[in-house]
């Protein structure tokens, strides 16, 4: 007599974790590309960003908006000191130019940022060792977080965790590229 072989187990898909992807509408330039206009353009916008200039908020709000889907959900994500007042400014500049909505409702404790840390030389911390927190209503639909610049993107990963779901980062400069074994790639994300 014939035996049956035995049933095969069925491999269930493995679920997927949730992610942030990244849209930048700029890479942030290297520092041997210093002293050219699109550089110091970037730069420039970058640096009066974290002082959330008027000037520069819609400048890069007009630069992100098109990334945007209607009906997205925008938080502002909370800078190294723990505020989101930088990027707060971003956020609402944006979801004017799109109609979407922002709710601030991240909070981080304050932690020496990516970019101090790697001028001392130190490695960056990971995503773990950034304490955020929601504290607002869960959301649903496409988030996006709007940040001005993103170091290593651990920043990102610890909001979307605090969040609960997979998330959009938008950025006006991704300088992940100039911080990796070779600085002089940047990678441009939109």
């Amino acid at each position: 007599t014939a035996r049956k072989p035995a049933p095969r187990k069925r491999r269930s898909a493995p679920n997927r974790a949730p992610q942030v992807f990244v849209l930048a509408a700029h890479a942030y330039p290297h520092e041997s590309a210093y002293g050219t206009p699109r550089a110091d353009f970037v730069r420039g916008v970058a640096h009066d960003l974290k002082a959330a200039e008027p000037i520069a908020v819609r400048v890069a709000a007009a630069a992100l908006a098109p990334l945007v889907t209607r009906g997205a959900t925008i938080v502002p994500v909370p800078g190294s000191r723990g505020s989101t007042r930088e990027n707060l400014a971003l956020a609402e500049a944006i979801g004017r130019l799109t109609g979407s909505r922002v709710v601030d409702g991240l909070e981080r404790v304050a932690s020496e940022s990516q970019y101090a840390r790697r001028k001392r030389g130190l490695a960056p911390l990971p995503a773990s060792a950034m304490v955020v927190r929601w504290g607002a209503a869960p959301l649903r639909g496409t988030v996006v977080l709007a940040d001005n610049v993103v170091t290593t993107g651990a920043t990102a990963e610890a909001a979307r965790r605090a969040i609960g779901g997979d998330a959009v980062l938008l950025a006006w400069a991704d300088a992940r590229g100039i911080h990796g074994a070779d600085a002089r790639t940047s990678r441009r994300r939109a």
